[in-house]
């Protein structure tokens, strides 16, 4: 931070951009939270601003990074609590041509995501982003998202549920860990 510097959404998108391709995920989500606080400040659209942006930074930067940094999009807006927005980002690249022919795996946004809404106890919404995130083919489960979806059936007390999912998991090649475990011993 320079003294009567201030950053544009072309210097915010070009540095996230360099900080994704350089694997400095933290630091590139630290910066696009700076960048949505700065863009809700300044736009009626916020959310808009920071697609486009960091949209055209794509075409002269390149694709490489295209997906990690609208991940790390993703993710700050979980974070912040603002779930209808990081939605609909995702949407929109699903909607997109540019990332169409790109792998979005997403999964840390998604968990993320997922996250976020247990613990804004808002388990309904979990289920319904999850089944059309799977279904659109923009989520693989991991062991991560199972877990998330194991802890809710267990919240939920829905334990023949948690149970039959944690046999979808290993029936799917994912292997349980140790917090898999824990999640179901604590409800005993």
């Amino acid at each position: 931070k320079q003294k009567d510097f201030c950053h544009t959404a072309l210097t915010y998108s070009t540095i996230i951009h360099v900080l994704t391709r350089g694997k400095l995920i933290s630091k590139a989500e630290a910066l696009m939270t700076e960048f949505i606080a700065m863009a809700e400040k300044h736009e009626t659209s916020p959310h808009v601003q920071v697609f486009n942006a960091l949209n055209g930074a794509i075409k002269s930067l390149g694709h490489e990074s295209a997906c990690q940094v609208f991940d790390v999009l993703v993710t700050a807006y979980a974070q912040m609590g603002n779930v209808r927005e990081a939605l609909h980002i995702i949407y929109r690249m699903q909607q997109s041509k540019r990332f169409r022919h790109m792998s979005m795996p997403m999964v840390r946004a998604c968990n993320i995501l997922l996250s976020k809404l247990v613990k804004m106890e808002r388990i309904d919404t979990v289920w319904i982003v999850y089944n059309e995130l799977t279904s659109s083919g923009l989520l693989r489960p991991n062991v991560y998202i199972y877990n998330t979806l194991v802890n809710v059936y267990c919240k939920e007390g829905k334990l023949q549920k948690a149970f039959e999912l944690f046999d979808e998991m290993k029936n799917n090649k994912i292997i349980p860990t140790v917090v898999t475990y824990t999640i179901l011993i604590c409800v005993y």
